[in-house]
Formats: structure tokens, C-alpha cells, sequence
């Protein structure tokens, strides 16, 4: 399992999408398995709750 060292819940896409910039930063949302693998590696939780993301479409243009 991930071992989470920090969290952040950014109340922005702008924030959260420069936060994910990160390779060490995983998004955390409604559904994520935390524990569903024996990866050790410390990460760091980006919650994708707080920011008003309503969804994300691949026929979108901007984030919504």
C-alpha cells in the first residue's frame, strides 16, 4: 500500500493540477483504493473534492 507522507486539498483545478505536476503526488477521489497494492513508496494525496471538478470527459476542452 502507498505509505501517504502529506495531503493536500486544493480548492482549485489550477492548484490541483500543479500539485499532480509531481510524480509523487496521486489524486484522491471518491473510489480510490489506497490499499490495493504492496507499493511502500511514500506519496503524497492530492483530494480532488474540495476543488468544484465536476468531471472529466475526453471530448471536454476545458475542465469543468
Amino acid at each position: 500500500m502507498p505509505r501517504a507522507i502529506a495531503y493536500h486539498r486544493p480548492d482549485s483545478v489550477e492548484d490541483v493540477v500543479a500539485l499532480l505536476d509531481d510524480e509523487s503526488h496521486r489524486p484522491l477521489a471518491g473510489g480510490t483504493v489506497l490499499n490495493g497494492d504492496d507499493d511502500p513508496t511514500p506519496v503524497t494525496m492530492v483530494d480532488l473534492q474540495g476543488c468544484g471538478l465536476e468531471g472529466i470527459g475526453d471530448d471536454a476542452v476545458d475542465f469543468a
